[in-house]
């Protein structure tokens, strides 16, 4: 099914190699067939592409790339995707941008509730150091992202 161009099994394909379950663990493979199933919109996909340009696993690192693929699942309501987008503004020291994810990612569709809880955590430390205005920018960028339709 995979070899057919099934995004479902191009993604559970890839995370077998990814996690070495009944094939050699082999994360070239894993993005590769990551990135076919995210290709076809399966916003976990995109989110395993985005993580692996990001850290450079399976493929160079390309932090440009790794932000389109968290961004594609992240409009589909993938809250993981959106966390992973405020932990690299928040490594660019971008922490207005990093706020503005880390809200999206506790409004997102797909909550994964961990991650809700410790967005919520990043929120509180980082709004402690903002201004109200800061703080009302990072808002105002969250809810123009969930109306947009790009």
């Amino acid at each position: 099914a995979a070899q057919a161009g099934q995004g479902p099994a191009q993604f559970f394909l890839g995370n077998r190699y990814k996690n070495g379950q009944g094939v050699k663990q082999d994360q070239s493979q894993a993005f590769a067939w990551f990135k076919k199933a995210a290709d076809q919109g399966i916003p976990s996909a995109q989110l395993n592409v985005g993580q692996m340009y990001a850290n450079g696993v399976g493929v160079k690192q390309n932090l440009k790339a790794a932000k389109n693929y968290l961004m594609k699942a992240a409009k589909l309501g993938d809250n993981r995707a959106s966390y992973n987008l405020a932990v690299l503004e928040e490594r660019d020291k971008n922490l207005v941008g990093a706020y503005q994810w880390y809200e999206l990612s506790t409004r997102d569709g797909m909550l994964d509730y961990r991650v809700k809880d410790m967005s919520e955590k990043k929120i509180i430390q980082l709004a402690a150091n903002f201004s109200s205005i800061d703080m009302r920018l990072a808002r105002e960028r969250a809810d123009r992202w969930i109306q947009s339709d790009d």
